[in-house]
C-alpha cells in the first residue's frame, strides 16, 4: 500500500484523536473506546519513548481497525525509534525535515504541525502528504481555506481547539479531518468509553453530516517522474 493510500485510510473517518500518555497508563482500552466511537486514527503523545513497547503491542491487537500513530516526535533518532516500534504514522510539533526524511524513506506517513502557507508548501516539498494546521481553533476555518488556496493538493487536519460546532465549516474549507484532543479517562481505563466515547462520536457525526452536504475533493497525487521519451 502506498503512503497516499495509507493517508486516505487515516483520514477516512474525518477524525484523528490526540491522546497524551503518561507512564503507567494502558493505551489499549482507551484506543478501543476511540475506535468504538467511530474515529479511525489515534495519535498517542507519550511522556517517554519507553512507552513505545506498549504502543506497539496495542497496535498489533487493534490491527487495521484503528490507525495508531505516535506524535510529539522531534529529530531523526526519535522518528526511527517510533517507526521501528510500528507506528502507523508519525506526528511532529513543527516542520522537522529529519522526521520527514526518515518517514519518507520508510514509507510511513508523517504529519507535521504547520501554521503558514509557506510551511505547508515546504512540507509538501519534503514529502508530507498531510499537514496539521495548529492552532486551527483560534485561526478559524476561513484562515484554513485561504491558507490552502493555491497550494499543492496536500491534505490538512485542523487541530488545536476546534469546537464541534465549527467542524462543518472546516470540512467545507477543504479540511480532510479534524483533530480532537482528549485526556485519559481520569485514571479509570474501564470507563474509557463512557468518558471519551460521546465526545468523539459527536465529532465523527459532525464530519459525516458536513461531507454529505459538500462534494469531497479527489485525493492528491504526485506526478510520476520517468525518462524523457520525447
Amino acid at each position: 500500500m502506498s503512503t497516499d493510500d495509507r493517508i486516505q485510510e487515516i483520514v477516512a473517518s474525518g477524525v484523528i484523536v490526540t491522546l497524551p500518555l503518561d507512564i503507567g497508563e494502558d493505551v489499549l482500552p482507551i484506543a478501543e473506546a476511540i475506535k468504538g466511537a467511530g474515529a479511525g486514527a489515534l495519535e498517542v503523545v507519550p511522556a517517554s519513548l519507553d512507552l513505545l513497547g506498549a504502543i506497539g503491542q496495542a497496535r498489533m491487537r487493534l490491527g487495521r481497525d484503528l490507525h495508531l500513530g505516535v506524535g510529539g516526535i522531534v529529530g531523526g533518532d526519535a522518528a526511527w525509534e517510533v517507526i521501528r516500534a510500528g507506528a502507523a504514522f508519525v506526528g511532529s510539533p513543527h516542520l522537522d525535515p529529519e522526521v520527514l526524511r526518515f518517514c519518507r524513506e520508510e514509507e510511513v506517513p508523517a504529519f507535521p504541525s504547520v501554521l503558514t502557507p509557506t510551511e505547508m508548501a515546504h512540507a509538501w516539498d519534503l514529502g508530507a502528504g498531510l499537514v496539521k494546521i495548529y492552532p486551527a481553533g483560534a485561526l478559524g476555518p476561513e484562515y484554513a481555506r485561504l491558507a490552502l488556496q493555491g497550494l499543492p493538493p496536500l491534505r490538512a487536519v485542523a487541530a488545536g481547539g476546534v469546537a464541534v460546532e465549527r467542524v462543518g465549516d472546516f470540512v467545507r474549507a477543504r479540511i480532510a479531518a479534524v483533530g480532537v484532543e482528549v485526556e485519559t479517562a481520569s485514571g479509570k481505563p474501564g470507563n474509557a468509553f463512557q468518558v471519551l466515547g460521546p465526545r468523539i462520536r459527536a465529532y465523527v457525526e459532525a464530519v459525516q453530516r458536513a461531507r454529505a452536504q459538500a462534494p469531497r475533493p479527489a485525493p492528491p497525487s504526485r506526478p510520476v517522474e520517468g525518462p524523457d521519451v520525447r
